[in-house]
This record gives C-alpha cells, sequence and structure tokens, in this order.
C-alpha cells in the first residue's frame, strides 16, 4: 500500500520554532556535538509498537504521531509529540 502525498500532515517550521520557544527552556545545543542549528521534519512522522512476531492484530497497535528535530552537524534526532504540539489532534 503507497500513501498519497495528500494524507501527510505537514509540519509548519514557524509554529515548531513557537512551540519550542514556549517549552524548551535553557541551552538549544545539540547534546552529542554542541551545534545550535536543528532542522525540522517538514512532516508528522510515525512511531509505533514494536511486536516480535511482526505481525499486528487489530487493537494491537498503537502510533505515536511525532515532530522530528535533526542536528545539521551530527544528525542527533529528538522527537516530540505532534499531538502536544498541536500538528494532530489526539483521539479519544
Amino acid at each position: 500500500m503507497t500513501t498519497q502525498r495528500s494524507e501527510l500532515v505537514k509540519v509548519d517550521g514557524k509554529k515548531v520554532n513557537a512551540w519550542l520557544d514556549e517549552h524548551w527552556k535553557g541551552d538549544r545545543a545539540c547534546p552529542v556535538c554542541g551545534n545550535n542549528r536543528w532542522a525540522v521534519s517538514d512532516t508528522v512522522m510515525e512511531m509505533r509498537n514494536f511486536l516480535r512476531s511482526g505481525r499486528l492484530t487489530p487493537g494491537d497497535e498503537m502510533i505515536c504521531p511525532m515532530v522530528a528535530l535533526f542536528c545539521e552537524t551530527c544528525s542527533h534526532t529528538m522527537l516530540f509529540s505532534a499531538i502536544k504540539m498541536g500538528f494532530v489532534e489526539e483521539e479519544q
């Protein structure tokens, strides 16, 4: 099954920066290399449960929508909840 580009949730870099300004206190240097330049994913990413069998049955799967920040020097990656950042609505 292929994903249509229109189904992807876009990430607004200005909204990410505003959210980070409000929530990220202190130094924004990369904990690996010390650089302070970050790139933002242009779409919301998914993080899923891992099952050793590789087979999911309905109800087993939990998907966490994430926004990724990548260090522009060493590519260390940080993930933030796309729900908390306001890009995806939380399912009830």
